[in-house]
C-alpha cells in the first residue's frame, strides 16, 4: 500500500501589483477630470451640453455624406452623358 504525504492548503498570498490593481479598481474614474470642481447641478449640464454638440455634429456629418453621395452620383451621371454625347459625334469607320 502506498501512503500519501498529507499536505497542508496554503492561501496563496497574491502578488503586490494585484493588490495595487484592485485598489485601482475600486476608485471612481471621471470621464471628464475637467469636471472635478464643479458641482452636481454643472455637471449635468456640461453633460446636457456635450450630447448636444454631438448630436449637432452627428446631423452635419450625416448631412455631408448624403451631399457628397448625391455630388458623386450627380457627377457619375454628368460623365455619362458627356460620353454618350461623344459617342453619338462620333464618326463611323
Amino acid at each position: 500500500m502506498i501512503k500519501k504525504k498529507k499536505t497542508i492548503d496554503q492561501p496563496e498570498e497574491l502578488p503586490a501589483w494585484a493588490a495595487e490593481v484592485s485598489k485601482e479598481s475600486a476608485e471612481p474614474i471621471m470621464e471628464h477630470e475637467e469636471d472635478e470642481q464643479l458641482s452636481r447641478e454643472d455637471r449635468d449640464q456640461m453633460d446636457t451640453l456635450r450630447d448636444l454638440a454631438v448630436d449637432e455634429m452627428e446631423t452635419y456629418l450625416n448631412d455631408t455624406i448624403v451631399n457628397l453621395g448625391r455630388n458623386e452620383t450627380n457627377a457619375f451621371a454628368s460623365a455619362v452623358d458627356a460620353l454618350q454625347r461623344d459617342s453619338g459625334r462620333s464618326v463611323p469607320a
